[in-house]
């Protein structure tokens, strides 16, 4: 990264621009003339909003019962892309996934898998909130 503003140009090995025979002369880049890479690192806070889980299928969950080819939609509002190492549904412990799964900033990615809703979990105008634990 550079901050010059000018178009730059140099020498390379011992060559040396112009044909004047008196004074010094600029040899180009030797070992005795390097250039040294600058970085310019700033912190800023960076902000993480949570992932949004959602089912996306066909026909209504059932409670009790086990369902199969159930998908979940994992959508990423972050401005950077996330990995999905482990997701794990707490009224089911058997659901497995296959993971890892990448989900690229402000994108989707669809999960299939099957599990068993009990029988105890209360409908609240239609929606049944699952806790799933994301990592």
């Amino acid at each position: 990264m550079s901050h010059n503003q000018d178009d730059w140009i140099v020498a390379r090995g011992y060559r040396y621009f112009g044909s004047n025979d008196s004074g010094y002369r600029h040899g180009g880049l030797s070992p005795e003339e390097t250039i040294v890479p600058v970085v310019v690192a700033e912190a800023s806070d960076l902000i993480v909003n949570d992932l949004i889980v959602s089912y996306f299928g066909m026909k209504d969950l059932e409670l009790g019962k086990t369902l199969k080819e159930v998908q979940l939609r994992i959508q990423n509002p972050n401005a950077f892309a996330v990995e999905l190492r482990s997701l794990s549904i707490a009224e089911d412990a058997k659901t497995s996934f296959s993971l890892p799964s990448q989900v690229e900033s402000n994108g989707n990615v669809t999960l299939k898998t099957s599990f068993k809703l009990p029988l105890s979990l209360r409908t609240q105008n239609g929606y049944v909130t699952l806790n799933v634990s994301l990592e």
